[in-house]
């Protein structure tokens, strides 16, 4: 079992205290219980940033126990969501480790017999968004199409939950934005807009136009061209209906400021 430890955030001592006292007790925590208890590291994860792969750590061994305690009890039931909760976890850290575990989570659901604990769409963007954070040193453009190829063929398989969403689109994109910079990757990633633009199964939002405009920044060299891509992107988010706050204030920023006057304050005052 879990462990007392003081630096813990107080409510995850408190889920350890309530965890053992069923175990005291000769009983085995249920799903519920068992759920709530990873949710709780998870949050406590991403809000507190700090100390987060420990606290990740701590939801990775909740979800061993809890596979195991489905052989002890059949109130025990683990599902997709256990697994994407402790991905999330991880998606907190920025270490190294955090790739390793969550990569091995996503083999152990692939590879899983049982239907409810096959990877979804949103474990792919999951897995994809703790590679992109971590600090190991591989290739991150290519784990990214490895990913996207791994859901294709979950659904070429049967798997309908692991059709790519827009979320997964716009990790990918996300992916590139932080990559070394360079035109084959931006080229890659208007490349993933393109799929996304043909598709008749995603559509761009804001996040996707969002993380292009990231791209374009820090894969481009400054000058003409790159501020042209600029505006033709934020044109496009114009026409699919999808700047937001975020978006208007991140183009704020990277345009320049004849630009944006252009495209956004001479067009407010008509």
């Amino acid at each position: 079992k879990i462990g007392k430890d003081s630096t813990l955030p107080a409510l995850c001592l408190h889920a350890d205290k309530l965890l053992k006292n069923i175990w005291d007790c000769h009983d085995v925590p249920d799903t519920e219980c068992f759920g709530a208890a990873i949710a709780t590291y998870t949050n406590c994860a991403v809000d507190q940033g700090q100390d987060a792969f420990l606290l990740a750590k701590r939801a990775d061994t909740l979800l061993v126990e809890m596979k195991k305690s489905v052989y002890r009890s059949n109130t025990v039931k683990v599902s997709t969501e256990h697994y994407n909760l402790v991905i999330k976890a991880y998606t907190a850290t920025s270490q190294e480790e955090a790739a390793e575990a969550a990569l091995k989570l996503l083999d152990d659901m692939e590879q899983a017999n049982d239907p409810s604990i096959l990877p979804d769409s949103d474990t792919y963007s999951l897995v994809l968004t703790v590679l992109t954070n971590s600090k190991a040193k591989f290739d991150k453009i290519e784990k990214g199409k490895a990913l996207m190829s791994r859901a294709r063929l979950q659904l070429s398989q049967g798997n309908e939950r692991a059709k790519p969403d827009i979320f997964l689109y716009n990790a990918l994109i996300q992916t590139c934005a932080s990559g070394i910079p360079s035109e084959q990757t931006f080229k890659y990633a208007l490349q993933i807009f393109y799929e996304i633009y043909q598709s008749r199964e995603v559509e761009a939002d804001s996040e996707t136009f969002y993380w292009l405009l990231e791209a374009s920044e820090s894969l481009l060299e400054p000058g003409t061209i790159q501020f042209s891509i600029m505006e033709q992107l934020f044109n496009y988010a114009c026409k699919a209906g999808a700047v937001d706050r975020k978006l208007l204030t991140l183009f704020r920023k990277l345009a320049p400021r004849g630009l944006f006057s252009r495209l956004v304050t001479d067009k407010a005052k008509i």
